[in-house]
């Protein structure tokens, strides 16, 4: 359901398909992520789907917290990225795209949250619960109270 918290008004029900692990409003695009499961609903803020699809990489996995990345004072974006965390520290970042007419998202690039205990380097075992994305870094924390500062600026 989608609620005006201005007016305290209900504004309409999105189809349900199951219970819903994580949703999150592009305050640019005003576009609605519905995480289910392994699965993303990307919805119009009229309701209209725009995109469902499986983005997880195997079955026991799903998406425990999402996130857009919504630029600095509504700058123009050449992409629209969603950042999804899942099972076992891996935070995916997605690119909304159109292929064969569709919008599709399209993988480009993957977080780990790696155990420096071990030797072989190998992810942690917790999930993936917050996601903050900032104009320069992106932080993610997982589910024993870790977090972890990515940077996004790119030096040479």
């Amino acid at each position: 359901m989608l609620w005006d918290l201005n007016r305290q008004t209900f504004v309409r029900e999105l189809p349900a398909k199951g219970h819903v692990d994580c949703a999150r409003i592009n305050d640019v695009t005003g576009e609605i992520a519905v995480c289910r499961g392994s699965r993303i609903s990307l919805y119009t803020l009229n309701g209209a789907l725009l995109l469902d699809q499986a983005v997880c990489e195997s079955d026991d996995d799903q998406v425990m917290s999402c996130v857009f990345y919504e630029g600095v004072n509504n700058e123009w974006q050449e992409r629209e990225l969603l950042f999804t965390g899942h099972r076992r520290g891996v935070v995916n970042i997605w690119s909304k795209i159109v292929h064969n007419g569709r919008f599709e998202f399209e993988l480009i690039r993957q977080l780990h949250h790696t155990d420096s205990s071990r030797d072989n380097g190998a992810n942690i075992s917790s999930g993936i619960s917050c996601i903050l994305t900032l104009p320069h870094v992106v932080y993610t924390g997982d589910e024993v109270g870790k977090v972890y500062e990515w940077s996004c600026v790119q030096r040479r």
